[in-house]
């Protein structure tokens, strides 16, 4: 308990006080964040997971439906404009590419870009067209290889001729035979059958599997002129679906009501069998294993009694687990009631939890990242912004410090700009108001007696070879004074010496002499005036390291640091007398003071030989100022 609290009273610094609460609050706040925004946003983003299966699977179904639709409009409307279709003979092949490139045209590009049609004689003629681009091909006698004519719209013409490398006959695909049976079935005696959708095939040139639209078309008399079809590539399906990849791992899914898959957004839709031949793949054989779970979950829904779900129409909703994760399903099926009928095929779309929650949880994460990359930020920033703070406030201290002690002229922050600079401002403010004499500039008596007790102290603890304070600021001038007599060169500032000499400094008390004449004859101002420009000249007879101050009245004290030569000290005192001498400049314009001077007289001492303290000084000094003042009047 002691030391818990010796730890809670013990002083902390600015530094903590000031950075620590704001790095917890960064972290609190970034943790609280992280764990309200996934509270808050788990059952929405489920919501949101459960509108996006919906709306990914009605997407799917519209789309198919309408490309389905798409297949009979205007495709069948061209070709009826033209009443009977002509026969396919040389001469009319020109009308039958107008007519099929303008059918193929017409229905929608991703899906449907070729438009065929066989008579009922075996001959053939389609137009597949990309773009500007397009083939024709034109097969006269089914006993023969179709011709491939290459077609450049721009230019109308044809680039190029090939030949396929087997005959091909109409009536023998599947597109044909199931156009006519749908007529049969129908009884139609008009001019055309049926739209009926064929079973998913291989194409005849490609292999590739497609599942066509097609019509047979009759003459008035109800004679079959042949069959007029068009293709969805299920290629072409399947890079829509696979363009609807719900999420990172799940997937989107067409397959007719027996499993047979159509299209699907993971993995290959088809296989090779033993002839080389595209097959397609049933669900439950599928590469990907979350097809085959999916397809199996479905199942089991349509077979459970308790679910109410269609086995092979309308709309559902339902979970599964999958490797210890959920998968939420929905379920379309196309219209069956849609004009011209629609394959039996289901969409499914499946997307497991952990892609929208793990989002949610990397969100989370990355919430908490960033809060801690903030609360680092904070710190760094706040270490340099605050340390810069504590130090400029360190040195306020250490000046305060120094200036409690007696030196005068210590540095302050004044660059800086804000409150502290202020501070620093009004310290440097003060520290000139105590320690200047208002009237003349000089050092006041009280700093006076604080730089004398300063330097003592100093003297006092210093270990050899170490220089006080004020030794070494009047040591290291750059440029000190030189003084305007000749013979006192050795006055210059000296270097630190290993050992400090047995006399520390010299003091002078100087006492003006005819001061009160001046205040008599020309009045108090001209006495200030004189005054400060004694202060001026005092100065300018001394090093700039050394001192001078106004004690009051007329009395001022030099100190003049490391002189420890009375020779040297007696130089300096006639050069006080040669200055001081002089007419006075502040007054020769006064009547009856062009003549007048000042006089002083200088008492000396030496510390610490004649006096270990500033009082014991200065009254050496003054002693010798009046003993000085007495010899001069005898």
């Amino acid at each position: 308990m002691k030391h818990f609290l010796r730890a809670i009273t013990r002083p902390r610094s600015l530094r903590t006080v000031l950075l620590w609460p704001y790095v917890g609050l960064t972290l609190a706040l970034a943790l609280a964040v992280g764990v309200l925004s996934y509270r808050s946003s788990a059952e929405t983003i489920i919501a949101l997971t459960e509108q996006l299966l919906d709306e990914t699977a009605a997407r799917i179904v519209v789309e198919v439906q309408h490309r389905l639709n798409s297949a009979g409009g205007r495709l069948y409307a061209a070709l009826t404009l033209e009443g009977i279709p002509p026969p396919i003979e040389p001469d009319t092949v020109a009308r039958w590419h107008e007519l099929l490139w303008i059918a193929a045209y017409s229905v929608d590009p991703l899906a449907l870009h070729f438009v065929y049609y066989g008579a009922a004689d075996g001959r053939f003629v389609g137009v597949e067209r990309q773009g500007d681009l397009g083939e024709l091909r034109l097969g006269l006698s089914p006993d023969r290889p179709r011709e491939i004519r290459q077609f450049a719209y721009q230019i109308r013409a044809f680039t190029s001729t090939s030949v396929e490398d087997k005959p091909f006959d109409p009536r023998q695909r599947v597109w044909y035979q199931t156009a006519v049976q749908a007529a049969a079935k129908a009884s139609i005696a008009r001019d055309a059958g049926p739209m009926v959708w064929s079973p998913i095939h291989n194409s005849f040139r490609d292999g590739q599997l497609s599942v066509a639209r097609s019509r047979a078309l009759f003459d008035p008399n109800g004679k079959l002129l042949g069959v007029v079809a068009t293709d969805i590539s299920l290629t072409a399906l399947g890079a829509f679906v696979e363009s609807l990849k719900p999420s990172a791992n799940g997937l989107a899914l067409l397959v007719q009501a027996d499993g047979q898959v159509v299209a699907t957004s993971v993995g290959p839709q088809t296989r090779l069998d033993g002839t080389g031949r595209v097959r397609r793949l049933n669900a439950d054989e599928a590469h990907h294993p979350l097809v085959r779970a999916a397809w199996a979950a479905w199942q089991a829904q349509r077979a459970d009694p308790a679910k109410d779900a269609p086995p092979t129409t309308g709309e559902t909703r339902f979970v599964f687990d999958y490797q210890g994760n959920t998968q939420r399903v929905a379920v379309r099926a196309l219209a069956a009631s849609a004009p011209g009928g629609m394959p039996d095929w289901i969409a499914l779309v499946v997307v497991p939890d952990d892609d929208q929650l793990g989002g949610l949880e990397r969100a989370v994460a990355l919430t908490a990242s960033l809060g801690a990359l903030a609360a680092v930020l904070t710190l760094l920033i706040g270490l340099r912004l605050v340390g810069s703070v504590v130090r400029a406030i360190r040195n306020l201290q250490s000046a305060a410090l120094r200036m409690g002690r007696g030196e005068l002229n210590v540095p302050l922050p004044h660059r800086r700009r804000d409150e502290i600079g202020q501070l620093a401002r009004s310290l440097d403010a003060m520290q000139t108001e105590l320690s200047t004499d208002r009237l003349t500039g000089l050092t006041s008596r009280t700093a006076l007696q604080r730089q004398l007790a300063f330097a003592i102290e100093q003297a006092h603890s210093r270990a050899v070879g170490a220089a006080p304070v004020a030794e070494q600021a009047a040591a290291t001038d750059a440029s000190p004074a030189q003084l305007p007599l000749d013979g006192l060169s050795e006055l210059a500032p000296l270097p630190p010496t290993p050992a400090p000499p047995a006399r520390q400094f010299a003091l002078l008390f100087l006492d003006l002499n005819g001061f009160k004449a001046v205040n008599d004859q020309l009045g108090h101002d001209a006495g200030d005036a004189v005054l400060a420009e004694v202060g001026q000249r005092l100065r300018r007879v001394v090093r700039p390291g050394d001192v001078v101050a106004r004690l009051g009245g007329d009395e001022f004290v030099v100190v003049l640091w490391r002189l420890s030569s009375e020779v040297s000290l007696q130089r300096v005192i006639d050069a006080i007398h040669a200055s001081l001498g002089q007419p006075l400049n502040s007054v020769l314009s006064l009547p009856g003071a062009p003549d007048l001077r000042v006089g002083t007289a200088v008492g000396s001492a030496f510390y610490p030989e004649d006096g270990e303290d500033s009082e014991s000084l200065l009254k050496a000094a003054d002693s010798r100022m009046y003993a000085h003042k007495a010899n001069r009047a005898r």
